[in-house]
């Protein structure tokens, strides 16, 4: 098959109006740019068109007799019309070593769409550095696998001997919670909020026995926990997962937001989020499983402008009775895979944690933490765990400017 040639001819008369009279005849006001130097040509509309729509990076034209090949550095359209308005190329030799930016191709349809979920795009382009003969016209991404909360980043990302410029850690795409899931979320917290009111005036008495047991060791570690101007509870969402003991960092961070008569509502990311009436704090509650929980903490830091060391993580341990937790200014993820994730979106470990025990001691001959972990408290274990939580919750215990505190 012969090559299209882009016919370009030498430009004279520059100015608006010259301008303007070659678009009323279908030709679009070039410059063609080489070897430092630039020179003024004009090229047929329909047919830079049907070139465009090619999809090759890579333009053959012949300007002045002689065939060249060129890169398109710029397209200029019109702000209503849309139509083309001038264009710039710029000269390239076919061994020369480039970066440009490449459009993706997302193949297949997500698995996780089927579940309900939401496909989100946050890339459509990436830079990448080749041979300008080696240009791909675009570079295909299979996402037919994607479940729920999966996400793709340019690091996932493998086009053989093509070299990706683009940070590896950005979000390129990924199945998110549909919004009719996230509605559901809230009335389940509702309901819920409206359930154990009623079961407050009962637990109280008990709350406050454990208050003055078991809690004195714990509250003088909560002391020490700084400034905090973001809490985030980790866990998995959906019901299938809502009354596991993963999920202990969402059910504290649901009780913080209980006890300040607040309401979570949708984020502008992978979260829903309820903000504390002086605007000070923002308690964050992700809305893709627990691997993936770095996008909501990376995102939220971003939009409010938070340190690392001014977020609060609340977690489950399995290293800690049931009863127990343990304040931790900073450190390594260890097994725990949402801090994992945190750690490698923040780029950061320098974030207080507050440990949730989870009553795995004793258990490890007979349970695989995976398994542990995803379990439900056995009815015995469930009331001990509400009353833990009422006690994490008593007034004495506020979320203040200063950050959390026992008064």
């Amino acid at each position: 098959m012969t090559e299209q040639v882009l016919q370009a001819e030498p430009r004279k008369g520059p100015g608006k109006e010259a301008n303007r009279k070659l678009r009323n005849k279908g030709i679009i006001p070039a410059v063609f740019y080489h070897k430092g130097e630039s020179q003024a040509m004009q090229v047929n509309e329909l047919e830079l068109i049907h070139l465009l729509k090619s999809g090759k990076q890579v333009i053959p034209l012949k300007l002045d007799g002689k065939k060249k090949k060129a890169l398109i550095k710029e397209i200029q359209y019109h702000p209503v019309t849309d139509n083309i308005m001038h264009v710039d190329f710029q000269e390239v030799s076919m061994s020369e070593i480039i970066e440009l930016l490449v459009p993706l191709n997302f193949v297949g349809t997500p698995a996780g769409l089927k579940e309900g979920g939401l496909f989100d795009v946050n890339m459509h382009e990436i830079e990448i550095r080749c041979k300008a003969s080696d240009i791909p016209h675009q570079l295909d991404v299979d996402v037919s696998q994607l479940m729920i909360g999966d996400t793709i980043h340019i690091e996932d990302l493998d086009f053989g001997d093509l070299e990706i410029v683009t940070s590896p850690d950005i979000l390129v795409a990924g199945v998110s919670v549909a919004k009719d899931l996230v509605e559901e979320i809230e009335a389940e917290q509702e309901a819920e909020l409206e359930a154990e009111e009623a079961e407050e005036a009962e637990e109280a008495e008990e709350a406050e026995e454990a208050e003055e047991g078991e809690g004195e060791e714990e509250r003088k570690r909560v002391r020490r926990i700084r400034e905090v101007k973001a809490v985030i509870g980790l866990g998995n969402p959906g019901n299938r997962y809502r009354s596991t003991r993963h999920n202990a960092g969402f059910v504290l961070l649901d009780e913080l937001i209980r006890r300040r008569h607040l309401q979570l509502k949708a984020g502008k990311g992978e979260y829903m989020i309820a903000l504390s009436d002086d605007g000070d704090t923002a308690f964050i509650k992700p809305l893709t499983f627990m691997n993936n929980s770095g996008i909501a903490a990376r995102d939220v830091l971003r939009r409010f402008d938070i340190e690392p060391e001014n977020m609060l993580v609340l977690h489950d341990d399995l290293d800690l009775q049931l009863g127990s937790i343990k304040f931790k200014d900073g450190g390594s993820a260890g097994t725990h895979n949402g801090l994992r994730s945190i750690i490698y979106s923040l780029g950061s470990d320098a974030f207080p944690r507050l440990k949730i025990g989870i009553d795995l001691e004793g258990r490890r001959e007979t349970w695989a933490p995976v398994d542990f972990v995803l379990s439900k408290f056995p009815p015995r274990k469930k009331k001990r765990w509400k009353i833990f939580c009422r006690w994490l919750q008593m007034p004495s215990i506020v979320m203040s400017r200063k950050g959390l505190n026992r008064q």
